[in-house]
């Protein structure tokens, strides 16, 4: 079997399964006999990994049991204090992945959408000052208009009385 094959046991990558071909584990039968001392002594599998992987495995190549020996671990639980790494050794890793994450590809889209969330705020922003504009446009005509409308009916009112009181002197 091949080192492709390593990948499709659950929890085992290309790179993993690169580190695995490197140190002589090239298949899942490999894998799935192989002590967890071999296993941990891969760069990137610790006790609790080391477990899992050759757990699943097992199931990948199809065999019933493995070889289990009586004193190895199968859960974080069963592992010796000293095996499992204390959260404040974990802390590390994880700002290193933030950094990645926050430095990768994904960070320059995100950059990128949110300007383009910008661009459309500013343009509704935009629009929304030039309605209200419009609306105080045609609020200033219609007032200006009503205006001169009421100036002009005061003009003929005023001519009408005029006239009223000229033919009123004639007679």
């Amino acid at each position: 079997m091949s080192t492709s094959q390593l990948t499709d046991v659950k929890g085992i990558g290309p790179d993993a399964a690169a580190k695995l071909a490197a140190s002589g584990i090239t298949s899942a039968e490999a894998l799935a006999g192989a002590s967890l001392e071999e296993i941990t002594a891969v760069p990137g599998f610790g006790p609790v990994r080391a477990a899992a992987v050759r757990k699943a495995a097992v199931s990948a190549a199809g065999q019933d049991a493995a070889p289990a020996q009586a004193d190895e671990p199968t859960s974080a639980r069963e592992l010796p204090p000293e095996a499992v790494p204390s959260p404040a050794a974990r802390k590390p890793a994880k700002k290193v992945k933030q950094k990645a994450k926050k430095t990768g590809k994904k960070g320059k889209d995100m950059k990128a959408e949110k300007a383009r969330k910008d661009e459309k705020t500013k343009k509704a922003k935009k629009a929304e000052k030039a309605k209200k504009n419009e609306k105080d446009v045609k609020a200033k005509k219609a007032k200006k208009a009503k205006k001169a409308k009421e100036a002009k009916k005061a003009k003929e009112a005023k001519k009408a009385k005029k006239d009223k009181k000229d033919k009123k002197k004639k007679k």
